[in-house]
């Protein structure tokens, strides 16, 4: 094989490393992004949860205050 050859086969196959390495570190990227995504996801969850759990006890209060009274 001649020099030019090698040379050129040498830079296609960095090409087309760097190219994989580019697509590889994009997945792993992405993949980091939904993961955040859904642990943000499971936060507003357990938010949501919380504040339905408040607003019941605060209902029931109310209604025992209501009853009270009467």
């Amino acid at each position: 094989m001649k020099r030019d050859a090698i040379d050129a086969m040498y830079f296609n196959l960095v090409g087309n490393l760097n190219k994989q390495l580019k697509e590889v570190e994009q997945r792993v990227e992405q993949q980091k992004i939904e993961e955040e995504q859904e642990r943000l996801r499971k936060i507003q969850e357990q938010m949501e949860l919380e504040r339905k759990r408040r607003e019941e006890e605060e209902r029931k209060r109310k209604q025992e205050e209501e009853e009270r009274r009467m």
